[in-house]
């Protein structure tokens, strides 16, 4: 990395500078372009500094770029370059849904998906939650976190086999497919980005577990901009801490029976706090290519 010769360098990985990964010493140059490989917020799901040192950013929504600009504002850092862009995965995983067959089901589903860091739902509440959702009609699909699969492997197994007989609840651990996800009903979670996925592509509601949040950043609130992570939750379902399990089953219902209402809400949401949606992969290569161009320019100038 640092004996690149390039006009661009565009990363999904953040971090430039701070640690083993240097600008090139080659070319002053370069433009270092960082995207975005999730949705939430970059101030607190990050590392301080993380992207102090690229020159542009493509945001995923306005809650970036207002991030971007207070950080910036705060530590009197240069100004980057903040692209508009959006987020080309929604997009693709909307066409996907699109045109994904709905199969029609006389049971509501509810799909578990866990995130996967300290005190997160399988390791502090999920037991509860499981027993309070068992026999209201629901079918459950618990879908751990990958690396709960592969670090946890026999706590997987324990429950597996506790739940085999049980025709309601399903602990899938084969991630080849993201049709469970988009076929179920509502998720309920933590802090995992795949409720940003799951809820901004199909519309349904998602309940939030209150485990502790992840928080990468111990100055998050210097910038003084509540991370999207926070306050959207109400936004596009609703929130219980752990040991409010036993209310569960209630708002399950609830949040099912308006469905509706969630749709029109999360589809406003969306709308409002993603950018360019349906076309940010245009947008994303319109400012790569004309920056490489500019580039070229450049050196037909000089």
């Amino acid at each position: 990395m640092m004996k690149l010769d390039a006009d661009v360098v565009v990363m999904t990985m953040p971090d430039l500078e701070n640690y083993h990964i240097k600008r090139s010493y080659i070319r002053k140059d370069v433009e270092y372009v960082y995207i975005p490989h999730c949705m939430d917020s970059l101030n607190m799901t990050m590392r301080k500094g993380s992207m102090d040192h690229f020159d542009a950013v493509l945001c995923t929504g306005k809650h970036h770029k207002e991030e971007i600009e207070k950080t910036e504002e705060v530590y009197g850092l240069p100004k980057k370059t903040i692209v508009e862009w959006g987020y080309s995965l929604l997009d693709s995983m909307i066409e996907d849904y699109k045109k994904m067959e709905k199969k029609p089901s006389d049971k509501k589903s509810i799909l578990i998906a866990p995130s996967w860091q300290k005190d997160n739902i399988v390791d502090s509440c999920l037991d509860a939650l499981l027993d309070n959702l068992k026999g209201h009609g629901y079918k459950v699909t618990v879908r751990p976190h990958p690396q709960h699969v592969r670090h946890m492997p026999e706590r997987m197994e324990e429950l597996k086999q506790r739940f085999a007989s049980d025709e309601d609840i399903e602990i899938q651990t084969d991630f080849s497919s993201n049709s469970t996800v988009f076929e179920a009903d509502m998720m309920i979670t933590d802090w995992s980005g795949i409720a940003y996925e799951y809820a901004y592509t199909t519309c349904k509601p998602v309940l939030f577990i209150d485990t502790p949040m992840k928080v990468m950043n111990p100055e998050y609130k210097k910038i003084d901009v509540e991370p999207i992570n926070i306050w959207m939750r109400e936004s596009i379902g609703a929130t219980l801490k752990p040991d409010e399990m036993d209310k569960v089953p209630e708002v399950v219902e609830e949040m099912l029976n308006n469905a509706d209402k969630y749709k029109d809400r999360i589809e406003k949401f969306v709308n409002e706090y993603v950018y360019n949606l349906g076309h940010s992969a245009e947008v994303g290569a319109e400012y790569i290519i004309g920056e490489v161009i500019k580039k070229i320019q450049e050196k037909k100038n000089n």
